[in-house]
C-alpha cells in the first residue's frame, strides 16, 4: 500500500471518529457525521485527501457492505408484503416531489426539460443513507420501515428509465432509441442470468459451502456474490 493512500486512510478514520464521538454526544445520526467528513477532508474543502480516486472506489465498497449488512436483516417474504406500497406510495412520492419541485423551478425562470430534470433528481434519495438512519434507529423492520423501504425501492427501480431519458434533456432526441435498444437487450441478459442464479446456481453453491461447516469460508462467500 502506499504511503499516501494509508495517511488519507488514517485521517479519515481520526476525524470520523472524532466527529461522531461529538455528534454522539449530542445524539445525531452517525451518517451526518461520515458526510461531514467527507465534505471537510475532500478536494472541495481542506483538500486534505491527496488520493481521491482511491479513497473513492474504498467508499464504493463500503456502500457495497452496508447494504449487505441491512439486506441480511430482509428476505423476499417481506419485499412481497409491501409489493403496494413499493408501487403506490413510490410513484405517489415521485410524482409529487417532482410536480412541487418544477413549479418552483419555473419560478426561476428554468426551461421545463430543466426543470423536469430538477424535480427528478430531487425526488429520488440515498438508499444507504436512509436505511442507515432506520438501522440505527432499530426501525428497519417497524410498519414505518417498511413503507420507506418500499419508496426506496421503487426509487431504485425507476432510476434507470429514468436515466434513459437524460440525452432527451440535453436536446439529443436522436441518441435515445439506441440507447434503450441496448438497455433493454443488456436488461433481458441480466434478468435471465439472474433467475437461472437464483433458480439452480446458487442454492447449489450455498449448500457445497454450508455442508463444509466453515463458518468464515460461508461468510466470505456471501460478499462475493454481492459483488
Amino acid at each position: 500500500m502506499e504511503l499516501g493512500l494509508f495517511r488519507d486512510i488514517v485521517i479519515i478514520f481520526a476525524l470520523s471518529t472524532l466527529v461522531n464521538y461529538i455528534f454522539t454526544r449530542f445524539k445525531i445520526p452517525t451518517i451526518i457525521g461520515y458526510l461531514i467528513t467527507g465534505i471537510i477532508v475532500g478536494p472541495h474543502a481542506m483538500a486534505i485527501i491527496h488520493a481521491p480516486k482511491s479513497i473513492d472506489l474504498m467508499a464504493e465498497i463500503g456502500i457495497i457492505l452496508l447494504l449487505l449488512s441491512i439486506g441480511l436483516e430482509f428476505s423476499l417474504n417481506h419485499l412481497l408484503r409491501i409489493r403496494n406500497i413499493v408501487f403506490w406510495g413510490g410513484f405517489l412520492q415521485l410524482i409529487a416531489t417532482t410536480m412541487l419541485t418544477m413549479f418552483i423551478a419555473r419560478m426561476y425562470d428554468m426551461t421545463w426539460t430543466s426543470a423536469l430534470f430538477v424535480g427528478l433528481i430531487t425526488a429520488l434519495s440515498s438508499t444507504a443513507v436512509v436505511l442507515k438512519l432506520l438501522q440505527e434507529r432499530s426501525e428497519i423492520t417497524s410498519n414505518y420501515g417498511r413503507t420507506v423501504l418500499g419508496i426506496l425501492i421503487f426509487q431504485d427501480i425507476v432510476l434507470v428509465p429514468l436515466l434513459l431519458f437524460v440525452p432527451l434533456f440535453a436536446g439529443e432526441v436522436e441518441a435515445l432509441p439506441g440507447k434503450i435498444a441496448w438497455l433493454s437487450f443488456k436488461t433481458v441478459i441480466i434478468i435471465g442470468l439472474v433467475y437461472i442464479g437464483n433458480k439452480w446456481l446458487m442454492p447449489r453453491v450455498l449448500h457445497a459451502l454450508a455442508m463444509t461447516k466453515n463458518q468464515e469460508l460461508f461468510f466470505m462467500s456471501i460478499p462475493l456474490i454481492c459483488f
